[in-house]
C-alpha cells in the first residue's frame, strides 16, 4: 500500500507540478499583457465552470433533514411521575408519551396504527387486538421486549386504575400472551374503551414488578426512567428538591424512525408569566403551554405559531329528563343569539374555533324571567366561560346562577344525573346528557423557534400530544442529490 501512495506521489511530482527551473524562468521574465490576460482568462473560466457545477447540482439537489440540534421545550409545572401507570399532569404526560411507547398510536383522523408493535390485527367485532412484537426490540438499557412486559404493563394499569376508581373502565380491559412476541389486548366494554388504552406505555416488568405498587409513587424510576420510546432520559436537573429541567437524547435503540433531533430538554416553570419570559429571553426555543392571551406582536414577529385544534368541545348539556321542557325551548331560541365569538375571543384569544351554524333563519328571543343554574367544573376557562354565557343570557331575560363544584363532587353527581344543566367538555352522553348549545372547540398552540421545521398533528386529544411528530422535527438541514433522497 505504501509503495502505491509513493508512486502515486511520485507521478504527481514528475507530471503536474512544475519543476525547479520552471519556477525560476516565470520569476525571471519580464511581465506582459498576454501574460496577465493569459493569467486572468484561467481564472475566470475557473471561477464559471466553478459556478456552472453549483448549478447544475442545484437542479439535481434538494433540501433534506439532518441529524443534530436540541429543542428546549417549555411547560407549565414540573414533572414528578415519568411513568404510565402515574403520569397524570401535562408535563409527566409529555415525557412518559417519549420515553414509553405503546404497541400503536393515534393518528389525525382518530384512527390506529402499530407504534412498538410490528403489527396489529383487529379482530371482527372490533373487541380485541392481536399485536406481534418486533424481533430484537429492547428499551432504553438493553433489556428485551417481550410479551411478559406488556401484559405486566396492562395488568399494573389495571390495577392502580381501579382502586382510584372501582368501575373505571379497566375493568373491562384484559391482556394475555400466547407466546413470547405475541399479545391480546381484548374488552368486554366499549370499542373506544379499547382504543383509548392500546397507546398505553409499556415498561419493562423486571425492572418494575419488584416495586410494590404502593410504592410506585416514591419509586427512582420514576425520574430515571427505562423505556422503549424514541427518547430516553440523561439527566434531570434539580432546583431546590424540584426538578427544573429533563435533558433527553435520542434513542439509539428504538427501532422505529430515529428523531433527527438530538437533543431535546424540557424546561418547567411555575406559571404563564415565566413561560413567557423564558421564550423570549432564548431559555426554550418551543412550546404548546403558553396561553393566547400571553401571545403578544413580539413573539409573532420572532416564532412561528401553528393553531392546533383538540378534540375537547366546550358546551352546554342538559340533562336528558328535563328534555322537552321550558328551559331547553328557551335556550335553543338564543342559541344563535349568544356571542360565542366573543367567548372563544376572550378564552381562546382567537385561536379556538366556532361550531357551524347550521340554522340561516333568525331565532326567536327567549320567554321572559326563566331561572336556570348552571353546574361547571372547578376550572377558571370553564368558569369565565360560564359568566360570559351568564351575562349573555341577561339580555334575554333568563338569569342564571352558577355552580362551581370540585372535580370529584362535579363527577360523582354527573355520574348520579345530578344536574339539570351543566357547562363542559365532551360531557359523556351515555350518562344521561345530550348537547344543547355547542360554544367553541379548544385549541392548542405550538410556538416555535423559526429555525425549527416541526410538522405538528392536526388535531389532539391533549396538549402534551402537540409533540406527537416531533421525531420528523428538524433544525440541521443538508443538500442531497434527488437520485439519493429518492434510494430505498
Amino acid at each position: 500500500m505504501k509503495l502505491h501512495i509513493a508512486s502515486f506521489f511520485s507521478f504527481l511530482k514528475k507530471n503536474l507540478f512544475p519543476k525547479k527551473e520552471d519556477i525560476e524562468l516565470i520569476q525571471n521574465s519580464a511581465t506582459s499583457k498576454s501574460k496577465i490576460f493569459l493569467i486572468l482568462s484561467i481564472f475566470i473560466s475557473a471561477i464559471f465552470f466553478l459556478h456552472i457545477l453549483m448549478y447544475i447540482s442545484a437542479l439535481f439537489s434538494e433540501e433534506v433533514p439532518d441529524y443534530g440540534g436540541t429543542i428546549r421545550e417549555g411547560v407549565i409545572g414540573a414533572p414528578k411521575y415519568i411513568n404510565p401507570f402515574l403520569a397524570s399532569t401535562e408535563t409527566d404526560q409529555l415525557i412518559t408519551s417519549l420515553v414509553y411507547g405503546g404497541l400503536m398510536k393515534k393518528n389525525d383522523n382518530g384512527s390506529l396504527s402499530p407504534y412498538i408493535a410490528k403489527s396489529c390485527e383487529e379482530s371482527p367485532d372490533r373487541k380485541s387486538y392481536q399485536c406481534v412484537l418486533p424481533e430484537n426490540a429492547v428499551f432504553s438499557d438493553k433489556s428485551p421486549l417481550t410479551a411478559d412486559d406488556v401484559v405486566f404493563t396492562f395488568e399494573t394499569k389495571q390495577k392502580i386504575m381501579l382502586q382510584k376508581d372501582p368501575i373505571s373502565d379497566w375493568s373491562s380491559i384484559s391482556a394475555l400472551s400466547s407466546d413470547i412476541r405475541t399479545v391480546v389486548i381484548k374488552t368486554t366494554g366499549s370499542i373506544e374503551s379499547l382504543e383509548d388504552k392500546m397507546t398505553l406505555g409499556i415498561v419493562p416488568k423486571y425492572l418494575w414488578s419488584s416495586v410494590p405498587t404502593e410504592s410506585f409513587e416514591d419509586s427512582t424510576l420514576n425520574m430515571k426512567p427505562v423505556g422503549i420510546g424514541p427518547f430516553v432520559v440523561e439527566k434531570v436537573k434539580v432546583v431546590n428538591t424540584i426538578p427544573t429541567e429533563v435533558f433527553m437524547s435520542r434513542n439509539n435503540k428504538w427501532h422505529g424512525d430515529k428523531s433527527f433531533i438530538n437533543e431535546l430538554v424540557v424546561v418547567s416553570y411555575a406559571n404563564q408569566l415565566d413561560l413567557k419570559s423564558g421564550l423570549k429571553n432564548g431559555d426554550i426555543n418551543s412550546t404548546s403551554s403558553l396561553r393566547g392571551v400571553y401571545i403578544d406582536d413580539s413573539i409573532r414577529n420572532k416564532f412561528s405559531i401553528e393553531n392546533i385544534y383538540t378534540t375537547k368541545n366546550v358546551g352546554i348539556f342538559i340533562n336528558t329528563k328535563d328534555i322537552g321542557g321550558k328551559i331547553e325551548k328557551a335556550l335553543k331560541n338564543v342559541d344563535q343569539l349568544i356571542d360565542k365569538k366573543n367567548i372563544v375571543d376572550t378564552i381562546e384569544n382567537g385561536y379556538g374555533i366556532l361550531p357551524i351554524s347550521l340554522e340561516e333563519s333568525s331565532p326567536n328571543t327567549a320567554e321572559q324571567n326563566i331561572d336556570i343554574t348552571i353546574a361547571v367544573l372547578k376550572d377558571t376557562d370553564l368558569i369565565k366561560t360560564a359568566e360570559l354565557i351568564s351575562t349573555n343570557l341577561k339580555d334575554f331575560g333568563i338569569i342564571s346562577t352558577i355552580n362551581v363544584f370540585d372535580q370529584g363532587l362535579f363527577n360523582d353527581q354527573l355520574s348520579q344525573g345530578g344536574y339539570s344543566l351543566v357547562l363542559g367538555i365532551n360531557i359523556d352522553k351515555n350518562k344521561g346528557y345530550k348537547e344543547l348549545i355547542p360554544l367553541y372547540k379548544k385549541s392548542i398552540i405550538q410556538i416555535s423557534s423559526k429555525e425549527i421545521h416541526a410538522r405538528t398533528p392536526q388535531v389532539v386529544e391533549s396538549p402534551h400530544e402537540s409533540l406527537r411528530e416531533i421525531t420528523s422535527w428538524y433544525k440541521n438541514t443538508d443538500f442531497v442529490w434527488k437520485w439519493f433522497t429518492n434510494k430505498k
